[in-house]
């Protein structure tokens, strides 16, 4: 089932494909789970450990953001994730930036986040609490929930 084109290569978004791998599978459904600003800020921070010359494999993707989500799902980790994000951009345009290897700097953003008085707001169990179901089980309910959702928008 093909979504639509890729707003920046103009590819085709082959959702079949990205579901064949378990890892896919189960990356969708964690980002299905969080608010969409915080899946759109985890998406961006989750790209800052992307190899050089190769792409993060989907298996990667998901330990990492198990990892952020277990320091943290609510607004203030939003916000550091942007600024991690933000920083870590600014310092690739000055001295050339390598990927990051772990979430150090980004913990301290968040202690900085949080210490500016960011007003926590009541967040959901972390991924990795949250998971009483396997993997599998997780990423399965996730795209049942958006095939309903796609039918009752077309009828």
């Amino acid at each position: 089932m093909e979504l639509c084109r890729c707003p920046t290569c103009h590819a085709r978004i082959d959702l079949e494909a990205v579901v064949q791998d378990e890892a896919g599978r189960e990356l969708l459904a964690i980002m299905a789970r969080l608010e969409p600003d915080l899946a759109k800020a985890l998406i961006q921070y989750l790209g800052l450990f992307r190899p050089p010359k190769s792409d993060l494999t989907n298996a990667r993707a998901v330990k990492l953001a198990e990892q952020v989500l277990c320091i943290d799902s609510g607004p203030a980790m939003q916000h550091a994730l942007l600024e991690t994000v933000q920083a870590m951009r600014a310092k690739a345009q000055e001295a050339g930036f390598k990927r990051l290897q772990n979430h150090n700097y980004l913990e301290s953003v968040l202690a900085s986040v949080r210490a500016k008085g960011v007003v926590e707001r009541e967040t959901p169990a972390p991924v990795a609490q949250q998971r009483q179901v396997s993997r599998t089980g997780l990423g399965m309910n996730a795209l049942q929930q958006f095939a309903s959702r796609s039918r009752g928008e077309s009828q």
